[in-house]
C-alpha cells in the first residue's frame, strides 16, 4: 500500500529497529548528528517520539539512551541523553517551538559534539538559539532504535509520524529546509538510517537508507 505515515495510539503503538549482528549499530551515534521527522501530535506529554536505548527498564550505562525525544505540554520540546550508569546528560527544555495539536510540523534537531550543543529546528526554521548539554552520551550497547516508545516500553507516542531520518552528521539549515518537503534517494552521504514510513507494509517500515534496517510494527501503530 501507500501510506502516508504512521498512527500510534499512546497505549501499545511503536516501530523498533532491531540490530541483531555482531556488527556495530551505525544507528548508535553518540557524536554529530541530525534526526528529522514529520509529526502531528494527537496530545502532548512525555510519550517518545524516538528513542535509542536499551529494551530495558534498567537504568545502568548498557540500557542508556544515546538520542530521545518528547514534545511536552505547549509544544516544548525535550532532547534526552544519558551518561555513565543512567545518568541524564540532556539539555534544558525547547520552548515556544509552534509545534501544536493537530498541525503537522517538520521537526529536525542536530546535535554538535564539539560544541556540546543541541540545535531544534521547525518547519526548516531555527527555534531560539542552540541548547548546551555538559556531557556525551555515553554506553547504550543494548540500544536500538525505538519510533513512538522508549527502549522500556514505557511512554507511548499519541499522534502521527511520518518520514523519519537519522544522520550521523550535522545538516545545515539549509540542508534541512530544502529537503523537508520531498522524499530523500536513500544513498547520501551521512545517512544512517531512513523510513519514509510511506510503504504500508503489515510487517514494518522499509529503511531506504544503505543500512538497511527494517523497522517491525508493534500494537496500536497503523498506516495512515
Amino acid at each position: 500500500g501507500n501510506a502516508s505515515g504512521l498512527d500510534f495510539d499512546g497505549d501499545s503503538g511503536y516501530l523498533k529497529v532491531s540490530h541483531d549482528s555482531e556488527q556495530s549499530n551505525p544507528l548508535a551515534i553518540k557524536g554529530d548528528m541530525t534526526v528529522e521527522f514529520w509529526v502531528n501530535p494527537d496530545s502532548f506529554g512525555g510519550g517518545r517520539v524516538f528513542s535509542f536505548s536499551g529494551d530495558a527498564a534498567t537504568d545502568d550505562g548498557p540500557n542508556n539512551s544515546l538520542y530521545e525525544l518528547y514534545i511536552t505540554s505547549g509544544g516544548n520540546v525535550q532532547w534526552v541523553q544519558e551518561t555513565g550508569e543512567g545518568a541524564d546528560a540532556s539539555p534544558s527544555v525547547f520552548t515556544s517551538t509552534g509545534i501544536t495539536l493537530d498541525t503537522w510540523s517538520h521537526v529536525a534537531l542536530t546535535r554538535d559534539a564539539s560544541a556540546q550543543t543541541i540545535t531544534l529546528y521547525v518547519d526548516g526554521i531555527a527555534v531560539g538559539s542552540p541548547h548546551s548539554y555538559a556531557n556525551a552520551p555515553t554506553g547504550g550497547s543494548n540500544g536500538e532504535l525505538f519510533i513512538g516508545a522508549n527502549g522500556g516500553m514505557q511512554h507511548f507516542f499519541d499522534g502521527q509520524i511520518a518520514d523519519f531520518r537519522v544522520w550521523n552528521d550535522i545538516r545545515t539549515a539549509d540542508e534541512i529546509a530544502n529537503n523537508l518537503n520531498h522524499e530523500l534517494v536513500g544513498g547520501e552521504q551521512g545517512l544512517a538510517g531512513y523510513w519514509p514510513l510511506s510503504d504500508g507494509s503489515e510487517d514494518g517500515a522499509i529503511d531506504l537508507s544503505r543500512n538497511a534496517a527494517d523497522a517491525h510494527l508493534f500494537g496500536g501503530a497503523h498506516w495512515i
